[in-house]
């Protein structure tokens, strides 16, 4: 088995140091919610309401909020940083 030399060590770590630094930095962004209404979501309106309100990077899922079961809200999640 031959050794690896300093230089060749040296290259390996410069690439995978310029690949870390080339990632995306997902852990600095925040994610914030909005309820645009609370009873009777239907997907698709709320995908559009959620979009118009915030148009950049955003998305919506209706969900049903404790304690009134089958009560969809329309939540909005948008990146707030």
């Amino acid at each position: 088995m031959s050794r690896i030399s300093s230089s060749q060590f040296f290259i390996v770590f410069l690439l995978l140091s310029v690949a870390w630094m080339g990632m995306p930095k997902v852990a600095n962004a925040k994610v914030c919610a909005d309820k645009l209404y609370d009873v009777g979501c239907v997907a698709d309106e709320c995908k559009q309401r959620c979009s118009a309100k915030y148009p950049n990077d955003s998305s919506s899922q209706c969900l049903s909020l404790p304690p009134i079961p089958f009560h969809n809200a329309c939540l909005c999640f948008y990146n707030c940083a």
